[in-house]
């Protein structure tokens, strides 16, 4: 689902709104349970567009930490080069804890993400 969709599935739900008029107010009336089923079908649609632009990154506590410092520190392409080049850059933090990540354009695109949105990683055991 990209944001386009997204906003046409809201409008859909905003159109289908149970509208009732009243002289020259609208209102919109809602039980509990409707309100219930609009507010579960916009956290679909939430659910939707962070599956696709901010998906959950999983790491370590240890690979969170390492990852952190390197952001803090450095640039995302020193951090590359020494991912997938344990041997780039001796003076660098070593970078050992990723290993389990291999290396795949997939993987590069989840640390990016990360890099750019930190608040996408969970950390697991």
């Amino acid at each position: 689902m990209n944001f386009d969709e997204a906003n046409n599935e809201l409008r859909a739900m905003q159109s289908n709104a149970g509208y009732r008029s009243q002289g020259d107010v609208d209102r919109v009336e809602y039980s509990c349970l409707e309100v219930h089923e609009i507010l579960n079908d916009v956290e679909c649609v939430i659910d939707g567009l962070q599956e696709n632009y901010a998906p959950v990154i999983e790491m370590t506590k240890e690979q969170k930490d390492l990852f952190m410092h390197y952001k803090e520190n450095t640039w995302f392409n020193l951090f590359l080069s020494k991912f997938n080049d344990p041997d780039f850059g001796k003076s660098l933090p070593d970078l050992t804890c990723f290993e389990n990540w291999g290396y795949s354009k997939e993987r590069e695109n989840d640390l990016i993400r990360a890099w750019l949105h930190p608040e996408i990683i969970k950390v697991v055991e």
